[in-house]
């Protein structure tokens, strides 16, 4: 009953408001009702719609998806591998290459950010690997000090002991508690004979051994 009062209503609505859509493109011209055009409108958004949907969900259907998938993390485990590999053996070149561009990594991010930084290191490219670690602190912030670890040995690697201990010491000012940190740094300070950092570090430092025993 409603439907047939609907459609009433609406053949009525045709009738009262008519109205008229021309198209005209180039020679050819178009003209039909504007009802019509808002019908034809709404099939081809339905058509458009359902294919759509329809063809989305195919490779689903069919498997490909997840044989991509695993395609994918089968080529990742691969290239993983080769890299680990190549960073034992030494051959940096390689072990970046592997290890640097995975779609879907086999290692946690945050490891393969620092292989990829001391491969780099290793292979002369410190302002590079100094880039990763970067990314590697904005990525992991609770990674900071661990990073600064990372940096601070690299650069005692190229004998710039300055900076390492200039990195350490503002990782100390954010991590004070970190007792590796402060190790880190007296060693460092003793290799650029900063006596006075070093006795400042001292008590601090067999407080915390002596906690930790």
């Amino acid at each position: 009953m409603l439907t047939v009062v609907f459609g009433a209503f609406f053949m009525g609505i045709v009738q009262e408001y008519r109205g008229y859509l021309v198209i005209v493109l180039d020679q050819i011209s178009i003209e039909m009702n504007i009802w019509l055009a808002i019908l034809v409108l709404c099939s081809i958004l339905f058509i458009v719609i359902t294919t759509s949907l329809i063809f989305s969900d195919l490779p689903s259907v069919f498997g490909l998806r997840k044989k991509w998938a695993d395609h994918m993390q089968n080529k990742s485990f691969k290239s993983t591998k080769i890299g680990l590999q190549s960073y034992v053996l030494g051959s940096w070149d390689d072990a970046v290459r592997q290890l640097s561009f995975q779609k879907k990594p086999v290692l946690p991010p945050e490891i393969l950010l620092q292989y990829v930084a001391k491969a780099e290191a290793n292979n002369g490219n410190l302002d590079r690997a100094r880039k990763i670690i970067e990314k590697l602190k904005r990525r992991f912030p609770k990674l900071k000090s661990g990073a600064d670890l990372l940096l601070a040995g690299l650069l005692c690697d190229e004998r710039r002991y300055t900076e390492a201990e200039q990195v350490l010491w503002e990782a100390h000012q954010r991590d004070s508690s970190n007792w590796l940190i402060i190790e880190t740094l007296v060693d460092i300070s003793n290799k650029n004979q900063n006596w006075t950092r070093i006795c400042a570090f001292l008590p601090m430092l067999k407080a915390i051994k002596s906690v930790s025993s």
